[in-house]
């Protein structure tokens, strides 16, 4: 697990959005580059937005995997980690700038363990520059991003918790929040994500209500749960089945969950910007 800080400057009211890329499972032939392309364009010039990986960016099913299959493969030569690698590079080169970090999922975690090589790390340093590091989020983390008034003071902190997921995948969107929103019980932070499932939901959490620290009065905290999405279509158009077709799951909405965070004086707001 992670532990990281992320720094701002704000002008209060400023909106910063953070768009969550998991999920996207390039090497297989069903990864919908196309609308990952489209979906990074539409931040492409707002100098407020950033990009933040929760895993499975490699498919990373390489020929001795036993779930290995020829129609899953995408990449033209036998050095496929590599390929995909420089598919990813290219992909998100023009974005570098704008991404935090990139967490290591269930996929790339396996080709570790079995390989010794983490094809994330490796796509982290490449992507980074002298005055950008990406940084590797690991499995799960809670990074810190930290907001400071550009005329100084007015410091404000948003805790965010991401965690890639666990478990088979559930049939039912329902199933995976009562899931993770469970477990985000164990964490303390404003925003949530998981995501291994392919679903794709935000939804605000039962609010907290506690003593404030500074005054007699009531405070409210809010919490947010992010089913991240995914970029990986469920069937294709072949004899042969796809890994989420053999076992029997229906169809996913494609596409990622973008955040929005609005730092005004008094509070942090948080909302779905995903169709904006």
């Amino acid at each position: 697990m992670t532990l990281n800080e992320f720094k701002f400057t704000y002008k209060t009211n400023d909106i910063f959005k953070l768009m969550i890329l998991s999920d996207l499972h390039v090497q297989s032939p069903e990864a919908d580059i196309i609308r990952l392309k489209k979906d990074l364009e539409s931040i492409k010039d707002d100098d407020k937005a950033y990009i933040i990986g929760n895993g499975d960016w490699f498919d990373a099913i390489v020929v001795p995997d036993i779930r290995y299959s020829k129609t899953s493969d995408d990449t033209k030569t036998p050095a496929i980690i590599n390929e995909c690698a420089d598919q990813l590079e290219s992909i998100m080169s023009p974005y570098r700038d704008k991404i935090l970090g990139i967490g290591i999922g269930n996929h790339a975690w396996k080709y570790v363990k079995k390989c010794g090589t983490d094809p994330v790390l490796l796509l982290c340093k490449t992507l980074s520059t002298e005055t950008h590091q990406i940084k590797h989020l690991g499995y799960s983390g809670i990074a810190r991003f930290k907001f400071e008034h550009e005329v100084g003071g007015g410091i404000k902190n948003f805790i965010y918790y991401q965690h890639h997921g666990w478990g088979a995948g559930m049939q039912t969107e329902g199933g995976s929040i009562t899931k993770y929103a469970r477990h985000a019980k164990n964490w303390r932070a404003a925003l949530h994500v998981y995501g291994h499932d392919h679903h794709k939901e935000f939804k605000e959490l039962p609010t907290r209500l506690g003593m404030a620290s500074q005054a007699c009065k009531w405070q409210e905290e809010k919490e947010y749960l992010v089913l991240a999405g995914s970029y990986l279509k469920t069937f294709n158009k072949l004899n042969y089945p796809t890994y989420s077709e053999e076992n029997g799951m229906h169809p996913t909405p494609l596409g990622c969950v973008v955040v929005s965070l609005q730092v005004k004086h008094d509070e942090m707001v948080i909302s779905d910007a995903s169709y904006i």
